[in-house]
């Protein structure tokens, strides 16, 4: 019966790679820890055409957008 043997340089490799791996995996979760805030955006256009299927004011909507959280900045 033939013996196996593991090849040393394979197991080298898959040692480096584990190893570079859990590094890697280690800085990602500390820059996911700081990452809390969400951006949310929305076409003011969109916001428009919703205000007018809901049968709501547009000035309303806004509002009712701003107390949930989503703030308004003019790009243009």
């Amino acid at each position: 019966m033939k013996k196996f043997f593991y090849n040393k340089i394979l197991l080298l490799f898959i040692a480096a790679g584990l190893t570079a791996s859990l590094v890697i995996a280690g800085q990602r979760h500390a820059v996911e820890i700081h990452n809390n805030q969400v951006d949310m955006v929305m076409d003011f256009d969109s916001i428009k055409n919703l205000a007018e299927r809901e049968g709501l004011d547009f000035q309303e909507i806004l509002y009712k957008f701003k107390d949930a959280g989503i703030y308004f900045i003019w790009v243009g």
